[in-house]
Order: C-alpha cells, then sequence, then structure tokens
C-alpha cells in the first residue's frame, strides 16, 4: 500500500492498491467507512483518521500517484489491477504523549497492580473535518 505527497489537497489520502484488496473490495460493494491510523511510538504520537472510501481507476490520477516504490507491486502503472483508494477524511483525533517511557511503563506496572489504569500525560484533540 502507498500513499503519495504528490498530491495538494486538504482532505483526501490517496493510498495506490491492487483491486484484489480487501479493502478495495469492501468499498467497491458499498462499505465505503473506513479507518485509518499512523504512529510514531518513538515520539508518542499518535493519529486515527475516519474516512469514506471511493475506488478510482482514473488513468491520469494514477499518473500523478506513480512513484518507484508502486514498481515493486504492479507490472507498470498500465497494469490492469491498478487501482487507487481515495480516503476522504471526516474526523481526526490524536494524541502526543509527554509523558517519558520510564513514566509510561511506571503507570503501566501501577494500574496492573491496583487495577486501575494511570493514563499518560498527553494532548488529545478530536477534530470534524
Amino acid at each position: 500500500m502507498l500513499n503519495s505527497e504528490q498530491m495538494n489537497e486538504d482532505q483526501n489520502l490517496y493510498f495506490i492498491m491492487r483491486d484484489t484488496n480487501d479493502l478495495v473490495k469492501a468499498a467497491t460493494t458499498g462499505r465505503t467507512q473506513i479507518g485509518l491510523s499512523f504512529a510514531k511510538p518513538s515520539d508518542g504520537i499518535y493519529v486515527s483518521i475516519s474516512a469514506n472510501a471511493q475506488i478510482s481507476t482514473d488513468r491520469i490520477l494514477i499518473e500523478k500517484l506513480w512513484n518507484p516504490w508502486a514498481e515493486n507491486w504492479f507490472e507498470g502503472k498500465d497494469d490492469p489491477s491498478v487501482r487507487v483508494l481515495i480516503a476522504e477524511a471526516e474526523s481526526a483525533e490524536y494524541w502526543n504523549v509527554t509523558d517519558n517511557k520510564v513514566t509510561q511503563l511506571f503507570k503501566a506496572l501501577k494500574g496492573g497492580v491496583t487495577g486501575e489504569a494511570g493514563e499518560p500525560d498527553a494532548e488529545h484533540k478530536k477534530v470534524d473535518l
């Protein structure tokens, strides 16, 4: 699955996928609500996006998104199995954990002993898009 940074849009994420991918099949049959997650645990950053998925076979869009990484998965951009999943973001949530790793571990251990989970200190926001 590939995402392109070439597109300059506010709310859409693009993924080049094969027509046999389960997400492509689901969106094609009308199950278009999807969830996307991104994480960088080393920096304590977590993002969750709720989106509406659309599938495209538009050759111009595929051309715009095509990159050397896609060559590893397909027999060129004219491969008939190439699809673009367009994820139109509807809402997003992010967490920026400010506790260091030792503090997080301590809170988890304390929760295991006391039965009360210690929530990590984190900046948390929800955004409707």
